[in-house]
């Protein structure tokens, strides 16, 4: 089975650990896009 999208919310110090992961378990082709809303701001 094929994913397409996932979604996922989780803070910006998990961020490498979620690449890490994502690798180990074989997984290709993704893209992570950090939280531009921090602390309320759009950065």
């Amino acid at each position: 089975m094929n994913i397409n999208k996932v979604m996922a919310i989780f803070d910006e110090f998990r961020l490498k650990n979620v690449e890490e992961t994502l690798i180990r378990h074989g997984v290709k082709g993704f893209t992570l896009h950090p939280d531009l809303s921090i602390g309320g701001k759009t950065l």
